[in-house]
């Protein structure tokens, strides 16, 4: 195996998701696959020579990169790292928006076309963006054990923040704390902004959306997550996957308006 396809794999092996006792935190130490994939295939196309460089190998050791080499062939390096520019720039670039169907559930939602799907086994689905200073921005879906409407709509803010900072999250600022719909489901929906407690992704500060809804005796999970000093970028992206969200003949619930409290006073 070469040096650039061990220190590949290294990398890989260092880099994995972070796990937290209740959830994983979403793409955190991921490398951007698809970029390094791209960048490895195009190298291996380039014209061949004697002892060829490899991957990211334009390796000291190599006896064709000297100055005279180079000097005498600098039209061709030009050209090929103007070749290489080019393809990274197309490989990142927007691809049309894509529907991801799950027919195990009868849900579906639209998301960038450049995003992919991640295995995680502590997520139902995790699609991932191209990395954000060492973070992936991503949707993460996890089904749960049901828990009652009652309860789940009667859950405080406190309550919330507590179970959150017991799985992993530390910081924690509640921005928006309602109930929403998502799907034709009425929803508890919180924004919030977190410090990661644990894991590759320690220390690092999140911005989430998040969204707990029952249907067919699970509860779902899904979580929008980018670092904070992204979340300009990213939030247009996160309301157009909830708003694109449905359960296939879903039709919408009437939205649930919390309790009034009663006057004290009010009349027999």
């Amino acid at each position: 195996m070469a040096r650039w396809q061990e220190e590949g794999k290294e990398l890989q092996e260092t880099a994995p998701l972070a796990t937290l006792p209740s959830f994983s935190v979403p793409g955190a130490g991921i490398f951007c696959e698809g970029v390094l994939q791209s960048v490895v295939l195009r190298l291996g196309k380039l014209p061949e020579v004697p002892q060829p460089s490899h991957g990211c190998g334009f390796a000291t050791a190599n006896p064709l990169l000297t100055k005279g080499f180079i000097m005498q062939h600098n039209k061709l390096f030009i050209s090929l790292l103007f070749c290489l520019a080019v393809s990274l720039l197309s490989g990142c670039a927007e691809k049309p928006p894509q529907t991801y169907t799950d027919t195990e559930y009868g849900f579906s939602f639209v998301h960038p076309g450049n995003w992919w799907k991640k295995s995680d086994a502590a997520s139902h689905l995790m699609l991932l963006g191209y990395s954000e200073s060492g973070y992936h921005p991503n949707i993460n879906i996890s089904l749960l054990d049901p828990i009652p409407e009652i309860f789940l709509f009667a859950m405080q803010k406190e309550q919330f923040k507590e179970s959150f900072e017991e799985g992993g999250f530390k910081n924690m600022k509640i921005i928006d704390y309602d109930i929403k719909q998502i799907g034709g489901k009425n929803a508890l929906f919180s924004h919030f902004q977190a410090t990661v407690d644990e894991g590759a992704a320690k220390g690092m500060a999140l911005e989430v959306l998040l969204y707990l809804f029952q249907h067919e005796e699970k509860t779902f999970r899904i979580m929008l997550c980018c670092r904070q000093d992204k979340i300009e970028k990213n939030r247009p992206i996160f309301d157009s996957i909830i708003s694109s969200f449905k359960f296939e003949g879903m039709q919408d619930e009437p939205p649930q308006e919390p309790e009034e409290e009663p006057e004290e006073n009010a009349e027999q």
